[in-house]
């Protein structure tokens, strides 16, 4: 008996180290994402087991029905991920509305019309946004196709956004004031907008410095042709903790945009102190077009031969 008892508890540790390594990252979609679900909302004792272990949560939407199929267990799923700290959306372009309202349902967000409204009660001086309890140990949110699901992070201390959906600036001046009417503050220190195709970089970096005062690292990719950055101010007066931005243009800079492209860079470099690394990825810009370039600061340059004349600029601190 004592032999089989002991053969049990090794099982039974045997189990709990594979599900600790099997279930702390998931990447599930389709049926898969449903019976994932399913079993972590249930109250079986292996569900309570696999929701402990599980970190970081990527959820991807192959089919329009997933809308009404999964996204009520996918609620019921998040309640019971206590230690989740990391969760990826991955939705149709511009179907976040059925998510958040099922998000609501569950009380994992405040309702919209609270979220519209102004949560800091100025002739008090105390913040008055809905508070829920759940998703607490979220700190990286990630968001496909949707930009409106960053009111994930409303009254969370996420750390980390990264929006891979196009953004203008009415939605990122709307997703600072999620960030700024939580109840932990503007807590974000990692930024990244992948496609802000309509958005100056100018009016941008001013939006951000008033409503994310501690951001250390901001990337924005796939940025508009934009004027030449005259009006921009250094970053460190914008953001005192700044210590990597990254600018990035969209593709389809042509030959009439050199004076441009020339200014850009040199924007870039007059940007950097001792703290700040500064990149961009520069398309069809080849070592001949920079000779003017070499003398301006020290620099590296990385070829990706896999992506065809893109070259990658990084400009590096003198101190380095």
């Amino acid at each position: 008996m004592a032999t089989l008892l002991s053969m049990l508890r090794v099982c039974s540790e045997l189990h709990f180290l594979v599900a600790r390594s099997m279930y702390s990252r998931i990447h599930v979609y389709g049926q898969s994402a449903r019976h994932l679900f399913a079993t972590l909302s249930s109250k079986s004792r292996f569900s309570s087991i696999y929701a402990t272990f599980l970190r970081r949560l990527r959820y991807t939407v192959t089919a329009a029905s997933d809308m009404y199929l999964t996204y009520p267990i996918l609620c019921q799923a998040l309640l019971t991920t206590e230690n989740l700290v990391a969760l990826s959306l991955d939705i149709f372009p511009g179907q976040g509305g059925p998510l958040i309202s099922s998000l609501e349902r569950y009380g994992l967000v405040v309702n919209r019309v609270l979220v519209a409204t102004r949560f800091l009660d100025l002739s008090r001086g105390i913040r008055r946004t809905p508070f829920t309890p759940a998703l607490a140990s979220l700190r990286g949110l990630r968001v496909r196709g949707d930009w409106s699901l960053s009111v994930l992070v409303c009254n969370r201390a996420v750390d980390e956004l990264v929006l891979s959906s196009p953004v203008d600036y009415a939605a990122l001046s709307e997703v600072c004031c999620l960030v700024d009417r939580s109840v932990y503050g503007s807590q974000l220190t990692t930024l990244v907008i992948r496609l802000v195709p309509l958005l100056k970089i100018d009016e941008a970096l001013e939006a951000l410095s008033e409503i994310l005062p501690n951001l250390e690292q901001l990337s924005l990719d796939q940025i508009g042709l934009m004027p030449v950055l005259q009006s921009v101010v250094a970053p460190r007066q914008l953001f005192p903790s700044i210590r990597r931005l990254a600018l990035n243009p969209v593709s389809g800079w042509r030959a009439e945009c050199e004076v441009t492209r020339q200014q850009f860079i040199m924007d870039l470099c007059s940007w950097m102190d001792e703290k700040i690394t500064v990149e961009s990825r520069l398309v069809h810009f080849t070592m001949g077009n920079v000779a003017w370039f070499l003398d301006l600061t020290s620099y590296t340059w990385k070829a990706e031969p896999r992506k065809g004349s893109i070259i990658s600029l990084t400009a590096l601190t003198h101190s380095l």
